[in-house]
């Protein structure tokens, strides 16, 4: 199956220094989360965008999660990626 790419996949492709403090807000929240809920959020989230080109069923094999929450995961990471932004009033150039 296809890696399907989220927006901020596409956000670390074009623009990688910029993206690094939006990323490492991203992990600080993910691990408060998983202390709180006893998830593994970050894990997922680093097994699927900083550790390579990783398809959604490796990353599944590896957390133990079904390619059905990794999708659903993704979603999640990619809509609190713009809140987050929204809250800093950080600007990203569209190329």
């Amino acid at each position: 199956m296809n890696r399907r790419k989220g927006k901020i996949a596409e956000l670390i492709e074009r623009q990688e220094e910029c993206v690094k403090g939006l990323l490492d807000d991203m992990l600080y929240y993910l691990n408060l989360l998983d202390l709180d809920t006893g998830t593994n959020h970050c894990k997922v989230f680093t097994a699927v965008y900083l550790d390579g080109d990783k398809t959604y069923e490796q990353v599944s094999e590896e957390c133990h999660l079904d390619v059905r929450t990794i999708t659903r995961y993704v979603r999640k990471y990619d809509l609190l990626a713009e809140k987050l932004m929204k809250k800093n009033n950080t600007k990203v150039e569209n190329n």
